[in-house]
């Protein structure tokens, strides 16, 4: 009876409310973004992604598949076309067709059977009892499941579902997935239990199963997108039934990935933001912008038909306007860009460039130096080496790098990033072009070369830091990264030439191409932990009296942090010497800061001027002798002698130097007595200065 009631509601799904109409053609094709998978004998054969579904597309094969829905807003039935291009190609109709009769899609993706289902949201109606059909209207962020019946003669297939559909975390973080299965109670009616015991499988390969309460945690070790699934049977008391698996994407970042891939959208913005659209000639920039994660809907299907265009234009091959002919890395380029939208370029509106691509001539289809990494890596590895082995015989030179204009940091750098996908084969040239690369570092980053500069700028930075990510040197790489973050950039989305000059736009686009290099690199738990771009948020400045410090925030993961500043030197100013005098003592030179007021080099105190003493005068023949003790510091001595007690008409000897300790008078009256004084004296300050007289000594002459 379960079985039989399965099969009513499968039926009911397939048919309501579909009848054949004329077709309506809306003013203005709209287009949302949805969710769209394929669940086929067991397996994903279209695992969950997001596509663009135009609500035009049923009108535009009407005739080939005999159906047309009625309304103008988009619908699961333009979904299922939106998804039969993604899988096949624009001619699916050719190998993959959908068929309609009977009030159901009798073929579609590469079956021809009506045991099918889909549901929207995980649910097959809305909630009101009406069952959603190929004319129900989709939004945005609505997903699609379509899935095929593995027991087509009773549809008791059991739908399950995990408790999350898209997950985020941080690498060395886990997530825990609950799995439900719709069933069927005692009394009929439709019920969600945890699915026990089953099989979980991570990217298809088997890693355990839910337990009692259904569920199942998942801890990573490494970057990257986990599909989660499920697989096998779910079994009940009464039978064992096949599965519609779930399904739950897990984004793992870390915390650098998540900064980077933010300064990849604001640079993204930045650059490109007022472009109007994108043509084959724009291929290199429009790839760039593709990688950031930028949203480029509103450019793809003028992209899509330049590429068409060019094609038509030139038999089949992608052909440069510029130059007239076939290029390999514009080749590259576009079938990268391709590939990103999902479209098949073995078949793309019949022309198949992969093989245009492979038969263009080498030498004849010569890239720039800088965009032949786009060419090697598209092409299949025999053609790649070819490829690279064109680049170094005609551009390379050991010990100075890529020729371009000369040599340069940003030449070696295009060129390690180009044989980066086979770096083991050409060990030599990748060793040699680390070295060219490292030889142009500075403290604040790299240069470009001497003769156009050398002073470290942006462009040079961000190459270095792609260069080396592309080898899987990450922590050169993360140094290159933090000089760039630190020195280079102005603020969100903006990079500069020169260290905290203006923001510039040729800078802007190479850090946007760069940091697809570094951000796309699997960091280990042990590797991410622990890095840091600090950035300074707040100053105390510091003085001569005390510490600053600096408040720091981390872009990355917002650890924050305090630095001291030390202190700053004294400001040194003279204190001038200060001679002493016979009446004051004096000062040696000294110094204070002038900031604060503190004694640097203290001033210290100079006794003053001793008086000179007569020790003895020694009477002589017609003279006398005086003898002193030497004064320090003076300039010398005067004597002075009188036969008057009282000194008047006193007669004065100068004696120079201090040092000088006697002095001898002749010429005297014999026999007579003499008054002898001494006093010493020094030039202060452009004056002459002197002691006081000493007491007088007398003196008879012989």
């Amino acid at each position: 009876m379960k079985k039989v009631l399965s099969v009513m509601l499968s039926l009911v799904m397939a048919i309501t409310s579909l009848t054949m109409a004329t077709s309506v053609f809306a003013a203005e094709a709209k287009t949302v973004k949805v969710e769209f998978s394929v669940y086929d004998g067991g397996v994903f054969t279209m695992e969950p992604a997001v596509i663009s579904v135009s609500s035009d597309l049923s009108d535009k094969f009407e005739s080939a598949v005999g159906y047309n829905d009625k309304g103008d807003e988009p619908t699961v039935y333009d979904a299922v076309i939106a998804a039969h291009i993604r899988m096949f190609g624009e001619d699916f109709m050719d190998y993959a067709p959908i068929k309609y009769s009977s009030g159901m899609l009798n073929q579609s993706f590469g079956e021809s059977t009506t045991a099918l289902g889909y549901r929207i949201n995980g649910a097959m109606d809305s909630g009101d009892g009406n069952y959603y059909n190929l004319e129900s209207a989709l939004k945005d962020n609505d997903s699609v499941e379509y899935m095929f019946y593995q027991d087509a003669s009773f549809y008791s297939d059991k739908y399950t579902r995990f408790d999350k559909r898209n997950e985020t975390i941080k690498l060395g973080e886990s997530v825990t997935l609950t799995l439900n299965v719709e069933t069927y109670d005692e009394n009929w009616n439709t019920v969600v239990l945890p699915a026990a015991d089953m099989d979980i499988t991570v990217d298809g390969e088997l890693v355990g199963k839910t337990d009692a309460n259904g569920q199942f945690t998942f801890t990573p070790d490494s970057l990257g997108t986990f599909g989660i699934s499920a697989q096998g049977q779910y079994s009940d008391d009464n039978d064992d039934y096949e599965i519609f698996a779930p399904y739950c994407t897990v984004d793992v970042t870390s915390e650098i990935n998540e900064y980077a891939k933010k300064q990849e959208a604001a640079a993204a913005k930045s650059v490109f933001g007022a472009q109007e659209s994108f043509t084959v000639d724009s291929s290199f920039d429009f790839l760039t912008l593709i990688r950031s994660g930028y949203d480029v809907s509103e450019y793809t299907k003028g992209y899509v038909e330049s590429v068409k265009n060019n094609l038509d234009a030139n038999g089949g091959k992608i052909v440069s306007s510029s130059t007239g002919k076939e290029n390999l890395g514009l080749y590259g380029a576009v079938l990268l860009i391709l590939d990103e939208l999902d479209y098949v370029t073995t078949d793309f509106y019949s022309y198949n460039i992969d093989k245009a691509f492979a038969e263009a001539d080498i030498e004849e289809a010569r890239p720039h130096q800088y965009h032949y990494k786009y060419a090697i890596e598209a092409a299949e590895p025999t053609r790649a080496k070819a490829i690279i082995n064109d680049l170094i015989s005609n551009y390379y030179t050991l010990g100075k790098g890529m020729e371009n204009w000369g040599f340069s940091c940003d030449n070696a750098c295009h060129f390690l990033i180009a044989i980066a996908p086979y770096v083991n084969d050409y060990s030599e040239y990748a060793e040699d072009a680390e070295a060219v690369i490292k030889s142009y570092l500075l403290e604040d980053g790299a240069f470009c070369d001497p003769v156009w500069s050398n002073n470290a700028n942006g462009n040079s930075t961000a190459l270095s830091m792609a260069a080396f990510a592309s080898v899987g040197e990450l922590d050169t790489a993360f140094d290159y990264y933090t000089l760039l973050s630190t020195n280079f950039e102005k603020g969100a989305g903006e990079f500069t030439f020169t260290k905290g000059g203006d923001a510039d736009s040729f800078a802007t686009k190479d850090a946007l191409f760069s940091l697809y290099y570094f951000r796309g690199q699997t960091y280990d738990e042990s590797y991410g932990a622990g890095k840091h771009l600090f950035e300074v948020k707040s100053t105390a400045p510091a003085t001569c009296t005390k510490e600053g410090s600096k408040h720091l925030i981390c872009k990355i993961c917002g650890e924050a942090k305090d630095e001291a500043i030390a202190k700053l030197a004294h400001t040194a100013v003279t204190d001038k010497a200060v001679a002493p005098t016979f009446k004051k003592a004096g000062k040696t030179a000294g110094a204070h800061c002038s900031v604060c007021g503190a004694i640097i080099t203290p001033q210290k105190a100079v006794k003053k001027l001793g008086a000179a003493k007569l020790s003895k005068v020694k009477k002589g023949k017609k003279a006398f002798t005086a003898t002193w003790k030497k004064v320090s510091g003076v300039d010398g001595y005067q004597i002075q002698y009188s036969v008057k007690k009282n000194m008047k008409k006193a007669k004065t000897k100068k004696v120079k130097g201090a040092a000088k300790k006697k002095l001898t008078v002749k010429k005297l009256k014999a026999k007579k007595t003499y008054y002898v004084r001494i006093r010493a004296y020094k030039k202060i300050n452009g004056k002459v200065q002197y002691s006081k007289w000493s007491k007088v000594k007398k003196v008879k002459v012989k």
